[in-house]
């Protein structure tokens, strides 16, 4: 789109002012309109996302927090830093990572 004249010299924009909070839709003026239920889909657990093992561990300074980096059974670049909470079968792999850790005599 090409501007002519004075509009070309000015950046478009959209005026803040002209912003409103979002109102449901009223029943009475919209009859018809059905209003949509979202959800998430079922995640499948195929071979390829099953977790492997934890990698490595990193804690947060000033926070009671830690990330994992978890290897799936899939290439090196799908790693994913996760935290403790949202791993999928956490207590045997945590186990096992903190176990292989253990310093050996």
């Amino acid at each position: 789109m090409e501007l002519s004249g004075e509009m070309k010299n000015k950046h478009p924009t959209f005026p803040v002012s002209l912003i409103e909070c979002y109102q449901p839709d009223d029943k009475e003026l919209f009859p018809l309109r059905h209003t949509t239920a979202f959800y998430k889909p079922p995640v499948e657990q195929n071979e390829d996302r099953k977790m492997e093992k934890v990698i490595k561990k990193r804690r947060f300074w000033g926070k009671n927090q830690q990330e994992n980096l978890i290897r799936y059974r899939n290439p090196v670049h799908e790693d994913e830093l996760l935290v403790e909470s949202t791993i999928p079968a956490s207590d045997k792999c945590l186990r096992k990572f903190r176990h292989e850790r253990i310093p050996k005599d």
